[in-house]
């Protein structure tokens, strides 16, 4: 007998008896018939015929009387075989299920229908899925089937084998119906959907006849979260409406909707600020200049909501963090919008970004710091008006703000070079403040524990030698970087610290200076008494292999590394065998003495060593010297060494060179819409990005 106690284990061991299955389903437990359940689709995968034609149907028989735990079970793996193209029609059962009493069952089975529709044929969803839709969308049911109704027309919408007319003559009656449902919870879910519909549609004409008086009349609904779920609504619809429509009739609106928040102090504002962006950019071809501005202004009376210095700030002190932190992640828009449409009003876009960028809370200027590095792109030559605010997000001292700054510090900076607020010929008044700003937000990280957001930080710092002089990175970085290297710091600090001097030893076009450099990294982790710094050391030589040409590391560090081949621990020893294969790999025909010391240093490793995890990977390394895949005679290998060492003769010369190779890719603009990424989850008391109903009932899918 087979124990479905066990059955995972067991499936794969076993024939499988399907007459035990069925009895087991009929008279046993419930543990057992939710093992048979959760099993469906490895039985599927041994028994596929049995399965479909005996089992499934006596589950299906079995679910109107069943436990919840069963149903939910079943609902699971239901949407698990339909997305598997099983022949065998579930929708049935899901459509039964959605009727069962206890709520969350019911709740279950809807999340099931939502996620299998793109999986169901024309046919499926014609006859059944829309006839349920239709059943359940009248008033006489609970608004738990209502809403989940609003959600299975926006589904339906959107499939890719129902028609625009199909739309049109059995869906969008539907949507006008339930926009003017008498709860407010319906009504928002289906305002939520109409972007669905309007995409189903696939015709401005008719979007505006047949579609547009809904949105219109959810957008100056009674209920407050209505009329947030239709501003999400119409900023998604943007892209689907005729010009006409927008000169005529979402402009006037959306200026109404700002009008009523700004008087009313209504409680959607901040679903108003979190969408402003797409606004901005969705209408900023049509928009004439005094209605630029005024979407300027506006703009700058959300970014202050909760500050009190606008009518009406005696509410929720949270909703306003919100607003104002929305407004933030609206920035790189709004800038794109000001300088393509209100560009003689600068001034009104730079008193917002002041604001913002020095709000008294962290999540404010957060937010600002995540997107600092679009805004100086947008600006471009007019980035030198926010220098000073720059400085202040990297002096913050709110880590969370400089863990925003500091992924992308690198693109920052480069940008500022581009458009001349930095250059790499000489060190200037703003030169010495941004730096002074990066070296204190490095000592502010230091304070901590975060050992990756150091390592991230040292990583962008690469990109100093392509925006200050060497003089100035030498005066002011170097020694600051070499102290880490005598720090209890974490070991991968360590190892971006020293490749980070790699970076300043290349691009130093004084060689007095290089030298000192290459001389301390010797004397400070080749000749060190701690095997933890030496292993920096090869850490810092299998980094330097990509940093310079073949020739500079041969000169200068090859057999320095070698030697650590002979080397007292054994934990060095094993990391350099290692990179035994990229040494390998920088030796050609014309260095007969160093491959003479590496054949006899590997040799007498060969024959010395004692170790088991040395000799294990020294046979590995030895298999991928044979097997030449470092090998530097590959033509694009050549051309890259030749282009650093073409570098590395001008910049020994004293000739500046650019770090052509972390330039490739940044781009010095952007115009995209506020990220949706960063937004923290909004407060209960307004609506989510999906609208799809209060707290009471479920948002399904």
């Amino acid at each position: 007998m087979m124990d479905f106690y066990r059955a995972p284990h067991i499936l794969n061991d076993i024939e499988i008896d399907n007459a035990l299955i069925e009895a087991l389903l009929i008279n046993g437990d419930d543990v057992q018939k939710l093992s048979i359940v959760q099993n469906l689709p490895t039985l599927y995968q041994f028994e596929p015929n049995a399965t479909v034609n005996r089992i499934l149907p006596k589950i299906q028989q079995e679910l109107p009387g069943s436990s919840s735990e069963f149903n939910i079970a079943a609902a699971k793996i239901f949407q698990t075989l339909i997305q598997k193209k099983v022949p065998v029609n579930l929708l049935t059962s899901i459509l039964q299920g959605i009727d069962s009493k206890d709520p969350l069952v019911a709740t279950t089975w809807i999340e099931t229908l939502l996620e299998v529709i793109n999986y169901l044929t024309e046919n499926q969803i014609k006859n059944e899925v829309l006839k349920w839709a239709v059943q359940k969308s009248v008033p006489t049911k609970s608004s738990l089937y209502r809403v989940a109704s609003c959600h299975v027309l926006g589904r339906c919408a959107i499939h890719p084998k129902v028609q625009s007319i199909d739309v049109k003559s059995t869906i969008l009656p539907l949507v006008q119906s339930l926009a003017q449902d008498v709860s407010y919870e319906v009504r928002a879910c289906m305002a939520g959907q109409l972007a669905n519909i309007a995409q189903g549609l696939n015709n401005p004409g008719l979007i505006k006849t047949n579609l547009l008086p809904s949105v219109v009349e959810l957008a100056k609904d009674a209920n407050g979260i209505v009329r947030s779920s239709a501003i999400v609504a119409i900023a998604q619809l943007l892209q689907h409406l005729a010009t006409d429509t927008k000169q005529e009739v979402i402009i006037p609106l959306f200026k109404e909707l700002c009008n009523q928040s700004s008087d009313d102090n209504e409680p959607y504002y901040p679903v108003l600020a979190r969408e402003y962006g797409k606004y901005m950019v969705g209408l900023q071809n049509i928009l004439s200049q005094p209605d630029g501005l005024w979407f300027l202004t506006f703009f700058k009376v959300l970014s202050s909501k909760g500050l009190g210095t606008n009518k009406g700030d005696s509410g929720d002190p949270t909703q306003g963090v919100y607003c104002r932190h929305f407004c933030a992640q609206s920035l790189p828009a709004v800038t794109t919008f000001t300088l393509a449409r209100v560009s003689n009003s600068m001034d009104i876009w730079y008193s917002v970004f002041r604001d913002l960028a020095a709000d008294p809370c962290y999540i404010v200027r957060k937010s600002v710091g995540g997107c600092l590095h679009e805004i100086v792109g947008i600006l471009g030559v007019q980035c030198r008006m926010i220098k000073s605010d720059i400085v202040r997000l990297l002096r913050d001292d709110a880590d969370d703000v400089l863990y925003m700054v500091i992924p992308k510090l690198g693109i920052t900076l480069e940008t500022l070079a581009n458009y001349g607020l930095l250059s790499k010929e000489a060190s200037t008044q703003t030169s010495l403040e941004i730096g002074r700003a990066v070296l204190k937000c490095h000592m502010e990280l230091s304070k901590g524990v975060n050992w990756r957001m150091q390592t991230d930080l040292l990583s962008q710092l690469e990109h100093l030698p392509n925006c200050f002089p060497s003089d100035f990175i030498h005066q002011h970085f170097t020694p600051i970087i070499f102290a880490i290297l005598g720090d209890q710091k974490a070991k991968p600090v360590k190892a971006q610290a020293a490749r980070l001097l790699l970076v300043f030893l290349k691009y130093n076009i004084k060689e007095i200076q290089r030298k000192w450099i290459r001389e301390n990294l010797m004397n400070r982790l080749y000749l060190s008494t701690s095997c933890y710094t030496r292993h920096i050391f090869v850490k810092m030589c299998e980094s330097a292999m990509n940093v310079f040409s073949r020739r500079y590391f041969k000169e200068y560090f090859f057999l320095p590394l070698l030697s650590y081949l002979e080397d007292k621990v054994s934990n060095v020893r094993l990391s350099t065998v290692k990179i035994l294969p990229q040494m390998k790999g920088v030796l050609g025909n014309e260095d007969k003495a160093l491959m003479q010391s590496f054949d006899n240093m590997v040799k007498k490793l060969d024959l010395t060593e004692k170790d088991k995890d040395v000799i294990t990977t020294l046979k590995c390394s030895m298999k991928k010297i044979q097997s030449r895949q470092y090998d530097c005679t590959k033509p694009d290998a050549i051309a890259e060494d030749k282009q650093k060492q073409e570098e590395e003769d001008k910049i020994a010369q004293g000739k500046i060179v650019a770090n052509v190779k972390l330039l490739e890719g940044l781009g010095f603009s952007s115009s995209k819409a506020p990220s949706e990424s960063r937004a923290p989850k909004p407060p209960a008391n307004y609506p989510s990005r999906t609208m799809g109903s209060s707290r009471n009932v479920p948002s399904f899918g």
